[in-house]
């Protein structure tokens, strides 16, 4: 049963064989479900753990797929007018304006998502202006919350800054090479969610793992960061 995987209730567990202490499990956002086991445990005592474990299994799996339908909204569209798009925890319709000239661009103004072209634009062009917008805006914003949170954490500037849409992550941090990445999907939701994200993942600059140093880091720069958190994970 080392490093394979099994099937529990209709549910695929990746099974692993560690020299921990306890049995662990731990569903990600993906729906994806991995269950670590330890060295001295038998067959048996693996069963009645997912017995026991069986119904919070079952909902902690339904809510990552509900999260996952969720994200497909935010990514897939018709790109039609008035088309409601999340940006940042809130949503606005899509506008199309015909200008005389000029490269088409997007942007928020008046409550709503504004695009803005000499022609009018197939469904295909719009998402890509759109995606466009939202990647700037997505990278502008990160910046500065890196060029705020660097100095007064005394930290130095980071070697690489990558963005990318990553599945069951918000960040990663490798502290040696002092690189970093955001996931993409942080776009739709509230600023102050994007920042705690920074945040966390700079933490691990002095404190690599998630132990109780980590978090005493967390709560000295955002005291109310468990309150942010809980928004990405109930989201």
């Amino acid at each position: 049963m080392d490093n394979t995987t099994i099937t529990y209730e209709g549910i695929q567990l990746t099974v692993s064989i560690k020299a921990v202490k306890a049995l662990r499990m731990v569903v990600r956002r993906d729906g994806s479900v991995s269950l670590v086991v330890p060295l001295w445990c038998d067959k048996n005592k693996v069963m009645d753990f997912l017995n026991d474990k069986k119904d919070w299994l079952r909902n902690a799996v339904a809510k990552s797929k509900q999260r996952l339908e969720k994200q497909k909204d935010y990514w897939f569209h018709d790109y039609a007018e008035g088309e409601l798009f999340t940006y940042l925890g809130n949503r606005y319709p899509l506008h199309y304006r015909l200008t005389e000239k000029g490269v088409p661009q997007a942007e928020l103004k008046d409550g709503q998502l504004v695009v803005s072209s000499s022609r009018w634009l197939t469904p295909q062009q719009a998402m890509l202006v759109i995606n466009a917008w939202y990647a700037k805006q997505f990278k502008t914003l990160v910046k500065s919350y890196l060029a705020y949170w660097l100095p007064r954490m005394n930290e130095a500037p980071l070697s690489v800054v990558r963005y990318k849409v990553m599945k069951s992550r918000w960040g990663s941090m490798m502290p040696a090479s002092r690189v970093v990445c955001f996931n993409f999907n942080l776009v739709f939701y509230p600023e102050r969610c994007l920042e705690m994200v920074v945040v966390h993942e700079l933490c691990h600059l002095k404190e690599p793992s998630h132990n109780r140093h980590f978090h005493e880091l967390m709560a000295s720069y955002l005291p109310d960061y468990k309150a942010r958190a809980l928004i990405l994970k109930e989201n």
